[in-house]
């Protein structure tokens, strides 16, 4: 007996509407890390759409409700919320999680019940820090674990490139070909275009901002 064919509208509308809306988006997710000694750790981030940039990160031994909920007010500080969250149907995001979510004037977007597809980005984000520290260091404890992912995120942010980004890194450092770029146009105002560094044709660029109190040097966004 042949089955009905699903209807593929619903995904459609999704995905027009993780397109249409990646600029307000944000997702966030669990994943679990065992230990030397065969523990179990929890990590938790909160990851934008927009550029890839990990928002939040952290590590527990016993995730709730009121630990997610204080991870979310630290994300999101100084009305700083974004207008969408996605995130799944696991028991972690209990009532007082989509409480919170509703105060900080966010609209929660729960995914379908094992969908992985419809948050993407997250779990696309979970099996990179899998792949690429976690596959090769066994995490001994949570401080441990901690400051392995607080590394993966500072390299994920200035280092590593993205093809959905052009190439460039979520903090906005360009990696060019010398010779396909005839001209390069940097938005931010009072800012200086100054190679850092050169290897076979390829260059990257990064602008320093005046506009901080402190000059600190900003990359180039895409």
């Amino acid at each position: 007996m042949k089955r009905a064919p699903r209807d593929a509208e619903p995904g459609k509308r999704w995905l027009a509407f993780l397109r249409n809306h990646q600029e307000v988006i944000t997702a966030m997710d669990f994943f679990t890390v065992p230990t030397i000694r065969f523990g179990m750790l929890y990590c938790f981030f909160v990851i934008a759409h927009d550029r890839r940039r990990v928002l939040r990160c952290n590590v527990t031994k016993h995730p709730t409700s009121l630990w997610v909920v204080q991870q979310l007010r630290e994300a999101f500080p100084f009305g700083s919320a974004p207008r969408f969250l996605i995130f799944d149907r696991h028991r972690k995001y209990g009532v007082e999680v989509l409480a919170a979510v509703r105060s900080l004037g966010i609209e929660a977007m729960q995914t379908s019940f094992q969908s992985l597809w419809q948050n993407g980005v997250a779990e696309r984000w979970i099996e990179s820090c899998r792949r690429e520290p976690l596959d090769h260091i066994i995490a001994v404890n949570e401080r441990h674990l901690r400051r392995l992912l607080f590394d993966y995120v500072r390299y994920h942010h200035e280092d590593r490139t993205h093809l959905g980004l052009g190439k460039g890194t979520p903090a906005g450092a360009l990696f060019l070909t010398i010779d396909s770029v005839d001209c390069i146009e940097i938005n931010s105002q009072d800012a200086v275009l100054q190679p850092l560094a050169s290897d076979e044709g390829a260059l990257i660029w990064s602008t320093w901002s005046t506009d901080g109190d402190l000059g600190v040097p900003t990359t180039a966004s895409d």
